[in-house]
């Protein structure tokens, strides 16, 4: 099944790039066409065609039109036994028959002018076969030809409250919820209609304003579905399922931009092995190295779901509550190990249970018995009043040194309202548009009375969840897009430095047509110089009377030392085989180590080129940059830490190329090691301005010079006056 899986991934590709040219044509029409044939339609109840047809029939404002060979009549209409017989001009098509029939159906819809198909089955790509292979790039090819888009195959198509319902589960299966403000994009049809269900039945609050399921992808795709939501006045929030990525660098790209204008969401699967084998086997999409798609998508503004329940959580948040101003939250309570559990969780997900204000302890000590504490958590006890719950939470809510409050409760406690009655009292005051911050409701304990009335008032409020965990970790992902947008804010324009790639191009082509695809140390320094990374001044000798003679010219202090390094692309980890020679502080022994060296380097039968020296750069705090062209996501750079703790903490952030200084400088707060970069056992702090600049170098390096396939620059040595220098650096090239 897997080796399967991968053959069918090589196919992606092919297809996809057939599929390029539709991208200038809009979506909308699936949405807003006037008229639509459903190709394979039935009379048949219960048959996939007839409910596909019932579904759409009793939602489509416009003209429909039935196909079957077989004819007849469905709902006092009739039924064409070819898309050739339809009287008028069709737009929109959904198709529903088997995939070996469906490319005929197809260029039949084609041919009456439809710009808009969905199409239902599988039996395509997704199988690993040869026939669905190509029946698959037929379709594409005749949607490039008739200039068609096409969403599908092997997926549920789309779904609008108003308009549009594609989907094969009737409603006895499926409760749809009502229009909304979110545009909800799936790559897998079923998880798809399984959230459009929930959101109908867990609360009564309209939700849905768009819903698209892509599967195969073979035209539409993410990038498309989130690009249109952009431009949809009527959809405020964005929720997307994916498994994969068709498009990655572009729908990255997109997201950066909606991000700053309206929330974007997503559940993305294959964190691990087993889900990447899953999805393989599923759906033909290869996940990405997970840790570098959960810091791309933060980079650019997405808030990463990590659990499904997260996706209606949020979102409820985000439609009834402001954003927090920072991360420092308070707990208001009425039971001690609530708050202690709610404490734990917040070290957790990175908040900050923050200090009181001396006048908000004042008032609480005027206004409350002893016995509550109002330390953060603020334990209110077993004993609260109703009253003095609204009150305390108030208090918390006024407080200067809060951005954002939990309050968790048990509904029942003898000094509290009835259950219902106490959410209605927790709705009036701090319900939407009643706080300038989040105010979360976390009601523990199971089943009362008039429950689903209960959490409904609460859902208005924004109760995340029943567990302290999934209430911290809301709040937290509102924290980070909260921060993400102040930061963006703060961005007049974004800086990508210049570099010469006519320059470096020209020598890495001329390197690599000698058959050589790993770059000496040496050129690598001319071209990190070039593009102004700093670099050790150095000589390349190749006999000792030239070390003797440069060292004894290059030594200005007494003190200075120098390192000795041999000059081989054959040879990446020098040190390994004895090529690298520290400390050397006189003349006669700068000559009697290239000796030593010539002597044993120079008859290997390795490109040997010499030895080249440089003064020792002083001890400093060491950082890497590297970059390499990722499978999903095109070039992207990694820097953190270097020398060798890079593999012992492996605390490194990753960017998309080209980056920006500014976004390059922003993504460095995601690092672990804060504490060592703000300055360490006397070490200054990192200059994160100048460090930015070099990964913003690196990554336009990696746009412009397609040749280079990899650069690794480690370490990165800072010194006492904020400089950085590139000490050690190797380029590998692709292999043509």
């Amino acid at each position: 099944m897997l080796s399967r899986s991968f053959s069918v991934l090589k196919t992606r590709n092919v297809v996809r790039a057939l599929s390029t040219s539709l991208k200038s044509y809009p979506i909308n029409g699936f949405f807003d066409a006037k008229s639509y044939a459903i190709i394979g339609a039935s009379e048949k109840q219960g048959s996939l065609g007839y409910i596909i047809s019932d579904n759409f029939y009793h939602k489509f404002q416009g003209k429909t039109y039935f196909v079957n060979p077989k004819g007849g009549k469905l709902f006092d209409q009739p039924i064409y036994k070819s898309a050739s017989e339809i009287p008028d001009t069709i737009e929109g098509v959904v198709i529903s028959i088997s995939a070996k029939f469906t490319v005929d159906a197809l260029k039949q819809c084609l041919e009456r002018g439809a710009k808009w198909v969905t199409i239902v089955p599988g039996g395509f790509r997704e199988t690993g076969t040869k026939e669905g292979i190509e029946a698959e790039k037929e379709i594409v090819r005749l949607a490039n030809e008739y200039k068609c888009r096409i969403i599908g195959p092997n997926c549920m198509g789309v779904y609008d409250p108003r308009n549009v319902d594609t989907m094969f589960i009737g409603d006895r299966g499926l409760s749809k919820p009502k229009l909304g403000p979110v545009g909800l994009f799936s790559q897998s049809g079923a998880l798809g209609t399984a959230l459009l269900n929930e959101l109908s039945g867990a609360t009564q609050e309209p939700w849905i304003s768009r819903f698209i399921s892509f599967g195969n992808a073979c035209d539409v795709d993410e990038k498309d579905c989130i690009d249109y939501y952009e431009q949809d006045p009527s959809v405020k929030q964005i929720w997307a399922y994916m498994e994969g990525f068709h498009n990655a660098p572009e729908f990255i790209r997109s997201v950066k931009r909606i991000s700053q204008k309206k929330p974007v969401m997503v559940l993305k699967a294959n964190r691990g092995n087993s889900g990447a084998k899953a999805s393989a086997s599923h759906s033909a999409s290869l996940a990405a190295n997970d840790a570098v798609c959960d810091q791309l998508l933060r980079n650019a503004g997405a808030i990463r779901c990590d659990v499904w329940a997260d996706l209606h959580n949020i979102g409820t948040v985000l439609r009834n509550q402001p954003l927090p101003k920072g991360r420092r939250v308070a707990v208001v309570t009425d039971a001690g190990g609530f708050g202690v559990l709610l404490a734990d969780s917040v070290d957790t997900y990175k908040m900050n249970l923050t200090d009181f204000s001396p006048e908000t302890i004042k008032k609480f000590r005027a206004t409350f018995p002893p016995f509550y504490a109002c330390s953060n958590p603020m334990d209110l006890t077993g004993s609260v009043k109703t009253h003095e719950f609204i009150e305390a939470a108030k208090l918390a809510l006024d407080d200067p040194n809060v951005d954002s409050v939990i309050f968790a409760y048990q509904p029942g406690a003898p000094g509290l309202e009835l259950p219902l009655e106490m959410a209605k009292t927790i709705e009036k005051n701090f319900g939407p548009g009643k706080t300038k911050k989040p105010f979360i409701v976390l009601e523990f304990g199971g089943k009362y009375p008039d429950d689903d009335v209960i959490r409904d008032y609460l859902k208005q409020v924004g109760m995340s969840c029943s567990g302290p965990e999934e209430g911290m970790r809301v709040l937290a992902k509102l924290a980070d897009y909260s921060e993400y947008l102040q930061l963006m804010g703060a961005v007049k324009s974004e800086t990508h430095p210049k570099i010469d790639a006519q320059l470096i191009n020209g020598y890495v082509n001329k390197v690599a047509s000698k058959g050589r695809y790993t770059l000496t140390e040496i050129e690598g320094y001319d071209i990190l110089s070039a593009c102004g990374i700093r670099t050790p001044d150095y000589k390349l000798v190749t006999a000792g009377n030239d070390a003797a003679d440069f060292l004894s010219k290059a030594k200005t202090d007494a003190k200075d030392k120098f390192v000795a390094k041999i000059v081989s692309p054959n040879i990446i980890h020098k040190s390994d085989v004895g090529g690298v020679k520290l400390g050397l502080t006189t003349p006669e022994e700068a000559c009697a180590v290239v000796n030593e060296l010539n002597a044993k380097f120079s008859k290997q039968g390795i490109d040997y080129h010499g030895v080249m020296l440089y003064k020792m750069v002083p001890f400093g705090t060491e950082m890497m940059i590297g970059a390499n062209r990722d499978a999903t996501f095109g070039p992207i750079t990694v820097s953190g830490l270097g020398g060798v703790l890079v593999e012992v903490l492996k605390d490194v952030v990753f960017n998309m190329c080209p980056v920006s200084v500014e976004e390059a400088q922003m993504s460095l707060d995601n690092l672990k090691t804060q504490k060592m970069l703000n300055g360490f056992r006397g070490q200054p702090a990192l200059n994160r301005a100048k460090f930015a600049e070099y990964i913003a170098i690196v990554s336009e390096i990696m746009t412009q010079c397609e040749q280079i396939k990899e650069i690794d620059i480690n370490p990165l040595i800072q010194l006492h006056d904020g400089s950085l220098t590139a000490v050690d650096s190797v380029f590998t090239l692709k292999k043509n």
